[in-house]
């Protein structure tokens, strides 16, 4: 079946860091307006890691993992 939502993908590369934190990635991709927007979103369980709701600000977001947002899905490289 078809979703009437359309998704958006984004990858993000974390370009030899071990990890960016979960607030960082979602203000840096510019899908949030603002760091509180983000802070916002993920402590309300608005975002997932892996497919599980996650609401530490600061978590830390590993190469291979994906995040979703509204409709968007970041793969994290």
């Amino acid at each position: 079946t078809m979703k009437n939502k359309e998704q958006f993908e984004f990858e993000y590369e974390l370009d030899g860091h071990e990890f960016v934190e979960l607030n960082i990635l979602l203000k840096n991709l510019g899908v949030v307006h603002s760091s509180s927007e983000a802070d916002a979103s993920i402590t309300k369980g608005k975002v997932t890691v892996n497919d599980a709701v996650e609401t530490l600000k600061r978590y830390k977001v590993r190469s291979g993992f994906t995040v979703m947002y509204n409709d968007k899905i970041i793969v994290v490289k």
